[in-house]
């Protein structure tokens, strides 16, 4: 008795799984992605994403193709711009216009360098860092998984050239 409810059970489970699968799999193939929802997810994305500076990157869709327009500083964050709006569902195509600019001023040559060298670290290149520069006084924040992380970030910003000051502001959440 209880083996005949339990497998009775355990049929309608089955049955139930594949009642839904081919529902799920129907409204999946019918559900169309709007311009305006594929635009506001790539630029929701690259605007929260710490270790990169997106803010003058602007994005458009037309027909499913995604068109990056702005400049960034690295090849890094250009290549990542693309790679973030050519993953998201509904996405039929990506042109990227974004340009890479040389930084105006020594600030902004030092926060290139030290995201480059961040970025290099096989270690530290998968972190939310953010990196600030005012005449040569470096200010990080994020948040990092060791003290060997944020030990390994000290110690590359105070040997970058032309770094006067550190205030690292890094918090450790293992």
């Amino acid at each position: 008795m209880r083996s005949t409810i339990m497998l009775t059970w355990f049929l309608g489970i089955v049955l139930m799984g594949t009642a839904v699968v081919p529902a799920s799999a129907a409204d999946a193939a019918k559900h169309r992605y709007s311009d305006r929802w594929i635009t506001w997810r790539i630029d929701a994305l690259l605007q929260n994403d710490a270790r990169f500076d997106y803010q003058k990157v602007k994005v458009a869709t037309r027909n499913g193709v995604v068109t990056l327009k702005g400049s960034v500083l690295t090849d890094v964050e250009r290549g990542r711009a693309e790679f973030v709006a050519a993953d998201l569902p509904g996405v039929k195509g990506v042109v990227n216009d974004i340009e890479t600019v040389e930084p105006l001023n020594d600030d902004m040559i030092l926060a290139k360098q030290i995201r480059s060298e961040i970025i290099e670290d096989p270690i530290l290149n998968t972190l939310a860092l953010s990196v600030d520069t005012k005449d040569g006084a470096v200010e990080l924040h994020g948040i990092v998984g060791s003290f060997e992380q944020k030990r390994l970030l000290d110690k590359l910003i105070r040997e970058t050239p032309g770094v006067k000051h550190l205030e690292n502001e890094i918090l450790v959440e293992p």
